[in-house]
């Protein structure tokens, strides 16, 4: 299987000015961890990046890439739903992914929304 692995590398953030604070979350040994996983276990894992690197690579492939699934780790960087982005395009896209949908993103991040009540 062709695997996309979707992430915010703490280096390429680094490397753009970004001090070790705003980078706190990101980890390089985790992400390095699974792309061996994956491998060791027979997949082809290609590392796509942050959101505007998802956002290039699918426009490239005039939006149908030859990936059998996004393995999405990315908590995106600016927003209130930063980590609904990378889910909702690949939603729209119907692109297959890993992790929880935009939705849940949404609502989990959202303190308010996670104490309503359904009555």
């Amino acid at each position: 299987m062709k695997i996309a692995y979707c992430t915010e590398r703490k280096s390429t953030y680094r490397a753009n000015g970004w001090t070790e604070e705003q980078c706190a979350e990101f980890g390089e040994k985790s992400i390095d961890a699974v792309i061996s996983g994956l491998q060791d276990v027979g997949h082809e894992v290609v590392m796509i990046g942050e959101l505007k690197d998802l956002i290039l690579e699918l426009v490239a492939t005039d939006f149908k890439p030859d990936w059998d699934l996004v393995y999405n780790a990315a908590s995106g960087v600016v927003g209130s739903a930063r980590e609904a982005q990378v889910p909702a395009l690949l939603e729209a896209y119907e692109i297959p992914f890993t992790y929880a949908n935009a939705s849940t993103y949404s609502v989990s991040s959202n303190k308010v929304l996670t104490k309503v009540k359904r009555t």
